[in-house]
């Protein structure tokens, strides 16, 4: 009988506390009066590389070694000239050639390029969405929430009831 009755208490506590539970948490569904868009701007940064080069002249020779290249340069012209005439004079002339030949080399410098890339970064102010203001007609009351969704005007969305208000997708 002891044990009868223990579960008849439990039994009937249980059923207490689910009605209680139910009738303080209600549901039903209101009259969507508007719903607007609510807009944030954040800046956002953004690189930008350039790659920049400017030309050099460089001589590639170094101008330590300008006498002995004449010098070999003129050793050279010398030896070509007597081997292409036996004529008089021909091995002098050779000579100047080759160090002319030689000095002239020095004089020449070529193109060089050197580049860098430059990173510049750019901010711009974007406009993002952030919310939708859903704003309802219930029990004539007029509720607004917070929405990740907008809702049409005149549609009904459900709400359910506790404390406070919350809107239900």
């Amino acid at each position: 009988m002891k044990v009868l009755r223990k579960t008849l208490l439990i039994a009937l506590g249980l059923t207490c506390l689910s009605f209680q539970a139910h009738s303080y948490e209600t549901s039903g569904y209101a009259k969507v009066i508007s719903s607007k868009a609510v807009w944030s701007f954040t800046t956002v940064t953004r690189p930008e590389t350039k790659d920049e080069c400017v030309e050099t002249h460089v001589s590639h020779k170094n101008p330590e070694n300008l006498v002995g290249d004449i010098i070999i340069g003129g050793l050279i012209g010398a030896a070509i000239g007597n081997a292409v005439s036996d004529a008089h004079g021909m091995g002098t002339i050779g000579t100047s050639l080759g160090a002319l030949l030689a000095a002239d080399s020095h004089s020449r410098s070529s193109p060089d390029y050197k580049c860098s890339s430059k990173t510049v970064y750019r901010q711009h102010r974007e406009k993002t969405l952030s919310h939708y203001d859903v704003k309802v007609r219930l029990d004539d009351r007029f509720i607004t929430f917070r929405s990740d969704r907008p809702f049409e005007r005149h549609s009904f969305v459900k709400v359910r009831t506790t404390e406070h208000f919350t809107l239900m997708n």
